[in-house]
């Protein structure tokens, strides 16, 4: 099985591809342009990862979404992940479960009100443990993992982010260090988190890690 991780910018010149009835359904309900213009761009960034490195027709595609609003494809063998933030945006493929996330860090905001809503116990005395000029990087480090998990898992945020702890160490490879009492924990999940663009944070999660991350244009 293979996994496959691409970073795209919107300044990328990425061709046009037919789009679903409900993608092209959520991209009327954009009341700006700029918004439109981006999700737009994700989704051709998908179709293009898949006829270029796979040989998957876009027009065969049927994009669908989930009850807690995973996307996918009735009937077809990929699983995909799209994430994405101010000026980039990030797409996951794979024949396995995968999640990804991309968050540029925000230093002004209040670390340790926002760890108390989402982090679990143990992520919260760790960050508390750290020196002040270390918490930002670890708060986004965690948060890139929790997401990356949520969005492999398929509720997403009703998940419960408090139930999740997550490895916060610095290197590249991660655990799923506890899960929600009840999950099927025979899933044997990976993580790892990847260098991008400075001040952004990245991170995988699925049964199959791509080993780099790759450019789409």
């Amino acid at each position: 099985m293979t996994s496959r991780l691409f970073l795209a910018s919107y300044h990328d010149e990425i061709p046009e591809y037919p789009l679903s009835s409900h993608e092209q359904n959520q991209a009327s309900k954009f009341k700006y342009h700029e918004h439109r213009f981006k999700y737009l761009q994700r989704h051709y960034g998908l179709y293009h990862c898949l006829e270029k490195h796979y040989a998957v027709q876009a027009a065969e595609q049927q994009y669908a979404v989930g009850d807690f609003g995973k996307p996918h494809f009735e009937g077809g063998h990929l699983e995909f992940s799209i994430s994405h933030d101010e000026d980039y945006f990030l797409i996951a493929i794979s024949d396995g479960v995968i999640g990804c996330d991309i968050e540029k860090r925000d230093h002004t905001l209040d670390f340790h009100l926002l760890a108390r809503q989402v982090f679990s116990q143990y992520e919260i005395v760790t960050m508390e443990s750290l020196p002040t000029t270390e918490i930002c990087e670890y708060f986004f480090r965690i948060w890139t993992r929790k997401e990356a998990f949520i969005k492999a898992q398929g509720e997403g945020l009703s998940y419960g982010l408090k139930h999740l702890s997550m490895d916060g160490k610095e290197q590249k490879d991660f655990e799923i260090l506890s899960r929600r009492v009840g999950d099927d924990v025979s899933q044997n999940w990976f993580g790892k988190s990847y260098q991008g663009p400075q001040d952004y944070e990245l991170a995988v999660v699925g049964e199959h890690l791509p080993a780099v991350l790759e450019h789409l244009c």
